[in-house]
């Protein structure tokens, strides 16, 4: 009996293990994907870059869909629907990967929340877990998300009073219709209500804020640090708005290596729900680290110099913005700038570094202290080793 084709994203990690135990894997390059390649295809496994429609399907044998992102804003899901193709996505996959990206780029900014007013703009599966941890680890938090149930959230507040907080993290997915779209939804006026010496970490879609508006606020108000993930027309971004960024980087914070193995996982045990099949878990199934529980009492200066120390070594944000400066400092000196920054942007995520979540790295206690631990520990850090003096 013929097994079953499977096209997979050449970004999905350990797909021949997970998948390979329903059909025949076959990668293929998200962005390069054509409706020729899928014609044979039985299930379609992608990632955001690949727009699924009807344009790529008409045509083809595909009969199930699984994008290993918590984002389905690529996904025709109309179009889907209507020819009852079966969708799935991997609902907070990333979300603890997204988290610790907020965490490390207030580090390297020497910024502690402790005592910070905190706003989250998009309070789902990834914002909410922001939200959690953030209010976990001692900063004073509130969150923006007319989508939710009223009294959702511990503290709500309206828009236009999230953007007079000390810290925004932007969330939001990207949706164009409905009572609430977000393409666009953050205003010329919203971001100029920004504090001095704030920060805004954008670290959902790109198109929630128009580039020329952000780039046009970034001009006059140099004092807010922004903090860059996403781009609105990825993979190509403006230069100058990178310029102004204080981090930038190409849309890799929900990219660490337990983030995408938990969404191969959850996509493919719903592909094999639909076959009707069981299968092995392979590889480290990537469960998400508990949000701290413990009162974090306030630190020192010193005692957060120390903590945020731990975090930078263990995840080299520093090293993700520089290669995307490199990147695009290389394009501006090429024949073709445009087309070569945009192969570099997908080539920078398609070869990212193997980054593991904190739960991996055991920290040298040194007797840092009561407080300096505890807050490492509610970090997710795993238990320290001790270091003979």
């Amino acid at each position: 009996m013929m097994r079953k084709k499977i096209l997979v994203d050449e970004n999905v990690p350990l797909a021949e293990e997970y998948f390979g135990q329903l059909g025949q894997v076959q990668r293929f390059s998200g962005r390069r994907l054509s409706a020729p390649d899928v014609i044979d295809a039985h299930a379609l496994i992608v990632r955001s870059v690949t727009q699924v429609n009807a344009a790529l399907l008409n045509h083809s044998a595909v009969e199930f869909v699984g994008t290993c992102t918590i984002g389905i804003d690529h996904l025709d899901t109309s179009w889907l629907n209507g020819q009852r193709i079966p969708y799935t996505n991997a609902p907070g996959c990333n979300a603890n990967s997204v988290v610790e990206y907020v965490l490390t780029a207030l580090a390297l900014l020497d910024v502690n929340w402790q005592g910070r007013k905190v706003g989250i703009v998009g309070c789902g599966n990834v914002g909410g877990r922001v939200f959690r941890r953030l209010a976990a680890l001692g900063a004073e938090v509130a969150g923006y998300d007319p989508l939710l149930p009223e009294g959702s959230l511990p503290v709500s507040a309206p828009l236009t009073s999230i953007f007079e907080s000390d810290i925004v993290c932007l969330h939001a997915p990207l949706t164009t219709t409905g009572t609430h779209p977000t393409r666009h939804m953050i205003s010329e006026d919203l971001l100029r209500r920004l504090p001095h010496g704030a920060v805004l970490i954008s670290a959902g879609r790109g198109p929630v804020i128009c580039n020329k508006t952000l780039l046009s606020v970034a001009d006059v108000r140099p004092d807010v640090r922004w903090v860059l993930d996403v781009w609105e027309h990825e993979p190509w971004l403006d230069p100058a708005l990178l310029h102004r960024a204080a981090i930038g980087t190409p849309h890799i914070a929900g990219y660490s290596y337990d983030g995408k193995v938990m969404g191969t996982k959850m996509v493919c045990e719903a592909l094999a729900n639909y076959w009707g099949q069981t299968i092995a878990l392979a590889g480290e199934s990537g469960e998400l680290a508990p949000v701290a529980t413990v009162d974090v009492p306030r630190m020192t200066a010193a005692e957060w110099q120390q903590v945020r120390k731990v975090m930078c070594e263990a995840y080299d944000l520093a090293g993700d913005d520089r290669r995307l400066r490199e990147l695009v400092a290389q394009a501006q000196q090429s024949d073709d700038p445009e087309t070569h920054l945009r192969r570099g942007f997908d080539l920078l995520r398609k070869h990212y570094p193997e980054r593991r979540e904190f739960r991996h790295f055991r920290w040298a206690s040194e007797h840092r202290g009561d407080r300096v631990e505890t807050m490492i520990r509610a970090l997710g850090f795993a238990e320290p080793v001790e270091v003979q003096c």
